[in-house]
């Protein structure tokens, strides 16, 4: 996440849904200034399909479980993102997928939010939400 001052100290959320087996030498890559990488990745929510080094499954008629699982997740009708905090949600995201894929595949996060994050309520609701 560069800089951008017009969000700074905002929550940035990031969905990830794919394939995790990265390379292991990549990751030994640092920057040589320090504060750099953890500046850059403040307020951010990384929510990843599978755990790294996995893959994340598809199922054949149905599509990707994970951007799934969230969707229905998000639109319970028992789901109030005015008065549940939106991280506290992915756990239930998390079984769903499990349970789908038969613990073949397991969701996880990963979060530099510093505050709760809640969603004020729409003016009215969008026609694709029915």
């Amino acid at each position: 996440v560069q800089q951008t001052s017009g969000l700074k100290n905002k929550p940035k959320l990031f969905v990830v849904q794919s394939c995790r087996n990265l390379d292991t030498d990549a990751d030994q890559v640092q920057d040589s200034r320090p504060d750099v990488h953890y500046r850059n990745q403040q307020d951010c929510f990384y929510a990843y399909s599978v755990v790294e080094g996995c893959l994340s499954h598809r199922h054949p008629e149905r599509g990707c479980l994970f951007a799934q699982a969230l969707r229905d997740v998000l639109l319970d009708e028992d789901s109030d993102l005015r008065v549940d905090e939106f991280t506290s949600l992915f756990p239930a995201v998390t079984h769903r997928v499990a349970i789908e894929t038969n613990d073949k595949q397991i969701a996880c996060t990963k979060s530099t939010l510093r505050k709760l994050l809640y969603f004020p309520p729409l003016p009215s609701c969008p026609s694709w939400v029915s």
